[in-house]
């Protein structure tokens, strides 16, 4: 999810970053119109491969730490409450988010 949603928002990465160095006098669609003169449809992704390489690992620890977390989180139920090892445990809306 991460890769696609940086993947979507390349171009006005693109444009922000143009902006930023050249000066800002031209415009978003102006910006775009000269970027895709210049460099075609490729040019609205440059830099994105990093950018992805730079998401995916930060994704992967926040899922990690996550189901650790939870892991964690459903044997201390377990535990409170006097169950078995196995036992189902239902965490609560709550539980979920934090």
């Amino acid at each position: 999810a991460g890769i696609v949603s940086r993947t979507a928002v390349s171009p006005l990465e693109v444009v922000a970053t143009a902006q930023m160095v050249r000066g800002g006098n031209k415009g978003i669609m102006g910006e775009l119109q000269t970027l895709f003169a210049g460099e075609g449809i490729r040019g609205f992704f440059k830099g994105n491969g990093a950018n992805c390489l730079k998401v995916a690992p930060t994704r992967g620890i926040q899922f990690f730490a996550f189901e650790q977390f939870k892991s964690k989180l459903v044997d201390w139920k377990r535990t409170a409450k006097g169950l078995d090892a196995d036992a189902d445990v239902v965490l609560t809306p709550v539980e979920r988010l934090v």
